[in-house]
C-alpha cells in the first residue's frame, strides 16, 4: 500500500471541498439571509443589511446587557436590576431586536436559515 505525505492528502481535502463549495453555489446560489439578494458567499449579509443591524455594546447594565445612553460606571445596574437582581449573573444580547434583525434571527434561531450563521461569527 502506498501511503501518502500529509499535507498532500491536506491539499486533496482543501481541493475537494472548494469543488463541493463551487457545485453548491451553482445548485444553490448564494443569498442574502435577511432580504434574498445575490451574494458572493453562502452565509453573506447584503450591505444594506448588515448596515442595518444595530449592534449593542457598552456602556449597559452589568446583570441584564440594558443599554445606557451615556456610561454610568463600571458596575452599575439598571433601576429593575437594581430593584431586584435577576437570578442569573450576566446576560448579553449581540444586536438590537429590531426591525433590522426582527427578519433574520427567528429563521436563524428556529432552523430555517441556519446559513446566516457565518456572518455573525465574524
Amino acid at each position: 500500500m502506498v501511503e501518502m505525505p500529509m499535507a498532500k492528502m491536506a491539499n486533496i481535502g482543501r481541493q475537494l471541498s472548494h469543488a463541493g463549495t463551487v457545485f453548491l453555489d451553482a445548485l444553490l446560489p448564494p443569498q442574502c439571509p435577511c432580504c434574498g439578494a445575490m451574494e458572493d458567499r453562502q452565509g453573506n449579509l447584503c450591505t444594506p443589511c448588515w448596515s442595518g443591524i444595530r449592534f449593542l455594546e457598552a456602556p449597559c447594565c452589568q446583570a441584564c446587557g440594558f443599554s445606557f445612553p451615556h456610561d454610568e460606571g463600571e458596575d452599575a445596574l439598571c433601576a429593575a436590576c437594581s430593584r431586584r437582581l435577576p437570578d442569573f449573573d450576566k446576560a448579553r444580547a449581540v444586536l438590537a431586536y429590531d426591525e433590522h434583525s426582527r427578519s433574520l434571527l427567528p429563521r436563524l434561531k428556529h432552523g430555517d436559515r441556519p446559513d446566516g450563521v457565518p456572518a455573525f461569527g465574524q
